[in-house]
């Protein structure tokens, strides 16, 4: 966030948890630069604001059901046409879920296939090989 707001960008970010949005102000306040917080639930949300660019870190984004995919609406919602929406990759911290699955999302007379695998590269070194296709 801050190297964001050196370099000129404005920064808003978006979380449910109070405390996880006092931490950037609190960072933001020390370092003398402004930023925005948006206290809402990340699954359904609206902002008065539009953006050119979202981020999604830490793998925070957990999809089981296609009516959570209103989060991807709400972000499209609070986006400028032709910007970028970047959703970092999930943390795979228990081990014993590695595998596969397969779910179609159907929106609007679109339908979407999609094929999501995890496989181990090396355990000891915690890496794996995430594949999603569409």
């Amino acid at each position: 966030m801050l190297e964001l707001v050196k370099r000129g960008y404005s920064f808003a970010g978006l979380d449910i948890s109070k405390p996880m949005l006092n931490y950037p102000l609190e960072k933001a306040k020390k370092a003398g630069v402004k930023i925005e917080v948006i206290h809402a639930d990340m699954r359904n949300f609206n902002t008065k604001k539009s953006f050119d660019f979202a981020f999604c870190t830490l793998g925070s984004l957990t999809v089981e059901t296609n009516k959570e995919l209103s989060h991807l609406d709400s972000v499209a919602a609070c986006l400028e046409k032709g910007s970028l929406y970047l959703i970092d990759g999930g943390i795979q911290f228990d081990w014993t879920k590695l595998g596969s699955e397969s779910w179609t999302v159907i929106k609007d007379g679109l339908v979407i296939n999609v094929a999501w695998s995890v496989a181990p590269l090396s355990y000891v070194e915690q890496k794996i090989v995430e594949r999603i296709i569409n």
